[in-house]
Formats: structure tokens, C-alpha cells, sequence
């Protein structure tokens, strides 16, 4: 009850299995931790659904903590030194926990040493502790072939599921294609 699922992608294999993800939320708040995917096998003789979670939800969704103070709280709780804060969005929070209501606030900054961060910082939206924190930007160390020195150490980041040839140790400078032009287009 109160429940609503929102079909998010469908990826179709080359022998027609497909899988769809679908995010879930309970009344109107999205639940962090609640997303599944179905399997449908090709020939439609088998499926399966993998689960983030199987919690059952049944909450109140009023809050105590209202989002100036989730806000100050993420604020106080960003690891390195915080700029501004981009997103805040009542949710429900359902990973490492029982379900709970949160505020799910996305601060921008630097992390140390003075590299960019976005952090995510989940606050109880009853008690104002913070329940969870992650950066969701990640610097990874990759490899790349040299024309004289053979095999060379890249830095590279991940964004949003996409790594990128930007290296933040030496400021944020990054491989781009050009199309065959002359203007760079950035996002």
C-alpha cells in the first residue's frame, strides 16, 4: 500500500533476455535502497527480480527536522571544506537501517587535499542524525599506453557511472574531443 514504481531502463541482451530497473517510492517519497531490476530470459521461460532491499515500509513521513536544519547538519558533517549545498530531497532512506524518513542532501566542496567533492549526506528528518555520507565523485588510477614509455599511470574520475580522462590532482585538467572542431562545448 502506497506504493509506486517508476520503470527506469530497459537494457535487451543480443539473445533477447531483458532487464528492467525501476525505482520505488512510498507516498511520493523516492526510497534510497528500495530500486529492483526483473530478468526475463529471452524465450520468456524463465524470470527473476533482484532487490536493493526487501524491508517492508509502513512510516509516517512527518518530519521533525526541517531542511534548513538538515541543511546546517550536512553542512556540519561534509568531510573536507564545504561550498554550496546543489540538491535536498525528502526521502526514504533503506540502506544499513530500518526505513526511515531522511533528508538526502547533495553538498558541493573540496575534500582534502583541495580536491572537488560532492558529497552525499542522508539526515534522519526526526532525530538530525546523519545516517550515511559517500562522495559520489571517485578519482581512480588507470593506465594508458605510451608511444615511448610503454605503460604509464593515468588519473582518471568517475561520474555518474562514466569514467573521464580529468585528473584532480593537478587541476582538473582532462583529454577532450574536439569533433574536428574548434570550439569546445562543455557540459
Amino acid at each position: 500500500e502506497h506504493h509506486e514504481f517508476k520503470a527506469m531502463d530497459l537494457i535487451v541482451d543480443p539473445d533477447g533476455a531483458e532487464h528492467m530497473r525501476f525505482e520505488r517510492s512510498y507516498k511520493g517519497l523516492l526510497i534510497v535502497g528500495g530500486d529492483f531490476v526483473t530478468h526475463v530470459a529471452g524465450d520468456s521461460s524463465a524470470a527473476h527480480i533482484d532487490t536493493a532491499s526487501v524491508s517492508k515500509i509502513d512510516l509516517d513521513t512527518k518530519t521533525k527536522v526541517d531542511v534548513e536544519e538538515a541543511k546546517k547538519i550536512a553542512r556540519a558533517g561534509f568531510k573536507g571544506n564545504p561550498g554550496e549545498v546543489m540538491s535536498a530531497a525528502l526521502v526514504v532512506f533503506n540502506i544499513d537501517s530500518q526505513p526511515t524518513v531522511a533528508w538526502e542532501i547533495l553538498h558541493n566542496g573540496e575534500s582534502e587535499p583541495k580536491m572537488p567533492s560532492e558529497q552525499k549526506i542522508v539526515v534522519d528528518a526526526n532525530t538530525g542524525k546523519i545516517l550515511k555520507s559517500w562522495d559520489t565523485i571517485y578519482t581512480v588510477a588507470g593506465t594508458g599506453n605510451s608511444y615511448y614509455l610503454g605503460t604509464v599511470p593515468l588519473e582518471v574520475t568517475l561520474s555518474g557511472g562514466t569514467y573521464e580522462l580529468k585528473d584532480p590532482t593537478r587541476g582538473n585538467l582532462r583529454t577532450t574531443n574536439m569533433a574536428n572542431g574548434n570550439v569546445l562545448h562543455t557540459r
